[in-house]
């Protein structure tokens, strides 16, 4: 598959990551543990979010095309809200009642989603958004269980492609999504651990990101050359949460996400153990 703007070559294994004590003992089976003492809080009172630096990376091409989002969040509060979307495109969001939705199309008549997910506040969960292009079906995994699945008429021609940006705790839509229009609000939680894949993710593959309930290093997983995009939430060094001028770094790609209304007080030492 194509993803518009998006570098294409062999990709460079990560070096091996150490975890502390702790994580080292609670990592699961076949992945090593690594270094993670951080994860971003964003506040929908101040409207923290992330946003991609233009529209073309992660764009969709069509209905016909599969990809991945695997995220690590800890609500704080159930809200109608964006956690990871491409407005108009696709979008991983809650509601009131904590039910998650994952949704990818233009509208309520040619769309894929996914029900039977709930997110509890004040703990961490692990949830990864899957779509399967070849049969227009979307689901969604909550700690390495598959959610409920939910096939559409979305075709394979259905263009997917728009000018709105990719974000994290919110969604560049105005009124023009159907599923969020424009009475949400931005996210309110913790999210860590964003990776976005350029396949649908299989049943092991996404029991593999689990690990057990805890972040493994993902240069060691089986599906590594399809990462596109993965975004340790204030891990590295180069992150900066300087609203409108810092960056949240890709570490495997060159897709690094912009701040929006947050500081260095977001950078919070909170993460899934």
């Amino acid at each position: 598959m194509q993803i518009n703007g998006l570098l294409s070559g062999d990709k460079v294994s990560l070096p091996f990551l150490t975890g502390t004590i702790s994580q080292q003992a609670n990592a699961g089976g076949g992945f090593s543990y690594l270094a993670n003492a951080n994860s971003i809080l964003f506040e929908h009172g101040d409207a923290d979010h992330l946003e991609a630096s233009s529209a073309t990376p992660f764009d969709i091409a069509n209905g016909g095309t599969s990809f991945s989002i695997s995220f690590w969040v800890k609500p704080t509060s159930h809200l109608v809200a964006p956690i990871v979307s491409k407005g108009g495109s696709y979008r991983a969001y809650t509601n009131y009642g904590g039910m998650f939705t994952f949704a990818v199309g233009t509208s309520f008549s040619s769309y894929s989603s996914t029900g039977g997910i709930t997110l509890s506040t004040g703990s961490w969960q692990h949830i990864v958004c899957v779509y399967n292009g070849s049969a227009q079906a979307a689901n969604a995994y909550k700690n390495g269980s598959v959610g409920t699945t939910f096939t559409s008429n979305l075709s394979s021609g259905t263009s997917l492609t728009n000018s709105n940006t990719f974000q994290i705790a919110a969604s560049d839509v105005g009124t023009a999504d159907p599923f969020l229009g424009s009475n949400y609000l931005t996210y309110n939680g913790r999210i860590d651990e964003v990776s976005f894949w350029d396949k649908a993710l299989s049943s092991s593959e996404v029991t593999a990101i689990y690990n057990t309930g805890v972040p493994g290093d993902l240069s060691q997983h089986s599906a590594f050359s399809n990462l596109v995009s993965w975004y340790r939430m204030g891990e590295q060094p180069t992150d900066n949460l300087t609203a409108d001028t810092g960056q949240v770094t890709d570490v495997v790609g060159a897709n690094n996400l912009i701040p929006r209304n947050t500081t260095s007080a977001n950078k919070i030492t909170d993460f899934p153990t």
